[in-house]
């Protein structure tokens, strides 16, 4: 079981933020004892997805409330391509924005009731980082001069990670999603890279879908839960 103060979340929304890792052997009463004597606002506990009914209920009975199954997909590298729509943005845009944003609509801070409205301008915020990154790349596809759809990879020397991917609700099913994930392996492995990862939700079935269909596997779920402090009734 392990705490730790996030820093970076504190600053950006403005209040505490916690977050504790569990195991799927964590003691009850620890446990109960963190969350009761944590001051933040809120705390994001995670967890092994496949915890006991039991193991549940003891999170559930802090005040926890689970808003996601995070899901990791990996893949190996070996080749990839760049068609000749794929198109380097390299500063803010409002369409690319509206493609933040839609890319995150499953995401836990914008199922969270309370996070809801701080949702777009995190995600704005995580497309505003990725320009200033110089690990990172956003990449488009034009289709009749509008972009039908993006993708951002940042990069280490060992691995590409997507951070987030998105296609334009009137451009689905044309082959965009693996036109974005055919350029991003062929960066990655222009820049010596075989090994790229993406989290997801599981609710997010297309995403999920995409990821499969173009050779990402399964690796790791863990539930995602956000325990709010009580601060009155109207909170309860």
């Amino acid at each position: 079981m392990i705490k730790e103060i996030l820093d970076w979340d504190s600053k950006f929304f403005g209040f505490p933020v916690e977050k504790i890792m569990l195991d799927r052997f964590f003691n009850k009463d620890q446990f109960l004892m963190l969350m009761a004597e944590s001051s933040a606002a809120v705390v994001y506990i995670f967890a092994p997805q496949d915890l006991s009914s039991e193991q549940e209920l003891v999170i559930s009975s802090s005040g926890a409330i689970k808003y996601d199954i995070r899901t990791t997909f990996e893949k190996q590298i070996t080749s990839g391509a760049i068609s000749s729509q794929i198109v380097k943005i390299s500063k803010m845009q409002d369409e690319l924005q509206l493609l933040t944003w839609l890319a995150g609509e499953h995401s836990r801070y914008n199922t969270d009731p309370r996070f809801r409205p701080y949702f777009r301008k995190l995600y704005s915020e995580w497309l505003r980082k990725a320009f200033e990154n110089i690990d990172s790349v956003v990449l488009t596809v034009m289709e009749s001069g509008s972009i039908a759809g993006m993708i951002i990879i940042s990069m280490t020397e060992i691995a590409g990670k997507i951070e987030l991917l998105a296609v334009s609700p009137e451009f689905r099913g044309h082959g965009v999603g693996s036109s974005l994930l055919d350029a991003a392996a062929a960066i990655c492995f222009e820049h010596g890279i075989n090994k790229s990862s993406v989290v997801t939700q599981q609710q997010n079935i297309p995403a999920c879908k995409l990821y499969t269909k173009n050779g990402y596997i399964l690796t790791k779920q863990e539930a995602v839960w956000h325990r709010w402090k009580v601060i009155n009734k109207e909170d309860v």
